[in-house]
């Protein structure tokens, strides 16, 4: 039989293990396979440095390294899409999107009839 777990308590103890969140921005540099791995690189160091200021090395390791094996799997793409890249002990997930642009987003004008 399963234990029932509360909610709460799954919720502490998931804020024992570190994860990633990269969003990186198109930039014109991620069309080529070596600017593409520089990003990709320096947005690791960047989480690896944050990590460490928070977790021991012994639980940020394992991550850091799912995150560089996995930003290998990137793809440069030609079609100006946004990177999102997650890692936990757990699980790891790359999204590529396209962003909307709320400046092309027209949102139909209320007119009020003061009669």
């Amino acid at each position: 039989m399963k234990e029932n777990i509360p909610h709460d308590q799954t919720l502490n103890e998931s804020k024992n293990f570190p994860r990633v969140s990269l969003v990186i921005p198109f930039s014109p540099e991620m069309t080529k396979k070596t600017g593409l791995a520089e990003v990709l690189a320096s947005a690791a160091d960047k989480a690896e440095k944050n990590l460490l200021k928070k977790y021991s090395e012994e639980k940020v390791s394992p991550v850091i390294k799912k995150l560089r094996l996995l930003t290998e799997k990137v793809e440069c793409s030609k079609d100006e899409k946004t990177l999102a890249i997650f890692v936990s002990p757990f699980a790891e997930k790359i999204y590529y999107f396209t962003p909307s642009n709320t400046r092309k987003i027209r949102l139909p004008v209320l007119v009020e009839n003061n009669k």
